[in-house]
């Protein structure tokens, strides 16, 4: 039966094109939303020189940064299996 082999060889390889691509879609996620918290802690800093600053908006954007911190570390360890995270 030389036709089994490669079908179940076709199968793997679609298998992990998709798993690759979800990771890439994973990637660019979190990338997006690091990226995000940045420009919005760049944008209080700004207000805070300017003189338009607000307390709560420092501590807005302080918790929104510690979240996408916490998401983006635990998709990671999702991804790379806690190797780096964890000691065995």
């Amino acid at each position: 039966m030389p036709g089994r082999g490669d079908s179940t060889a076709n199968a793997v390889s679609e298998r992990l094109r998709a798993s690759c691509k979800q990771i890439v879609v994973k990637l660019a996620n979190m990338a997006t939303a690091v990226d995000a918290s940045c420009l919005q802690i760049w944008r209080t800093a700004g207000l805070a020189r300017n003189g338009g600053f607000k307390n709560g908006e420092g501590s807005m954007r302080k918790y929104k940064a510690s979240e996408v911190a916490v998401g983006v570390t635990k998709d990671a360890i999702q991804i790379l299996g806690g190797y780096g995270y964890t000691r065995e």
